[in-house]
């Protein structure tokens, strides 16, 4: 029995022997092979842009992270806690929610740069150099109130200008000074950071701008010559 089915086997392999001519059939062997690699290629360079944006997905997650838990907080944190409350094992399902996997940031360095977007894109705020806050912009609601008098407004004139001429002064605490000197004696205020951008220092000057920078409307708009009507 085993024999014959070997030898029927062995019939219809040898029914279905082609003849090759290699003048034609090389030809169609090595187009065979071009069509295949193209597809494989085809096939990994999906897979490595799939990977590509799985990762900036989960970056991006990572960040809805790292926002969620500064909300949750309500309240400053060091850089350093903020990396390891991130990668603590309690947000485990917090990271796999946002991020689609288990994500934590390669090195610290990493880490810092996300850091840097964030308050780039205005979210958090530095409130030291190494303590950063969720940002909430519009008004605060306090219990209580301080109501400043002359004497005072001088005094954070006064601060101001220090700050200025300052390089150790960081750049939030100048500019929560800036903001209440603006509602205390805004002309004055315009008039310093004028002269700050006029000075002969340029340090002095770079930091006036940072500032200006920071404390400009929505709606500002520089007239030019070649707006002018």
């Amino acid at each position: 029995m085993i024999k014959g089915v070997r030898n029927a086997w062995g019939a219809f392999w040898k029914s279905l022997r082609l003849k090759f001519n290699p003048k034609v059939d090389v030809g169609h062997f090595l187009t065979f092979i071009a069509l295949v690699a193209g597809f494989v290629g085809a096939g990994i360079n999906a897979k490595v842009e799939r990977d590509i944006a799985a990762k900036k997905d989960a970056g991006s997650g990572a960040l809805r992270v790292m926002l969620h838990i500064l909300r949750e907080r309500n309240a400053p944190i060091s850089i350093d806690d903020l990396y390891n409350e991130f990668a603590s094992d309690k947000n485990r399902e917090l990271r796999l929610d946002y991020c689609e996997t288990d994500y934590h940031f390669r090195n610290r360095t990493i880490f810092e740069a996300a850091v840097y977007r964030l308050d780039g894109e205005h979210r958090i705020r530095f409130i030291t150099p190494d303590r950063i806050a969720f940002r909430v912009d519009g008004p605060s609601h306090r219990d209580a109130n301080f109501y400043p008098n002359k004497a005072d407004a001088k005094q954070m004139l006064s601060m101001l200008n220090d700050g200025l001429h300052d390089p150790q002064m960081h750049s939030y605490e100048l500019q929560c000074v800036a903001e209440a000197c603006l509602k205390l004696a805004p002309g004055s205020t315009h008039a310093l950071l004028r002269r700050s951008l006029m000075s002969t220092d340029v340090r002095q000057r770079w930091r006036a701008a940072g500032l200006v920078s920071e404390l400009l409307p929505d709606d500002a708009k520089l007239e030019t010559s070649s707006t002018k009507k």
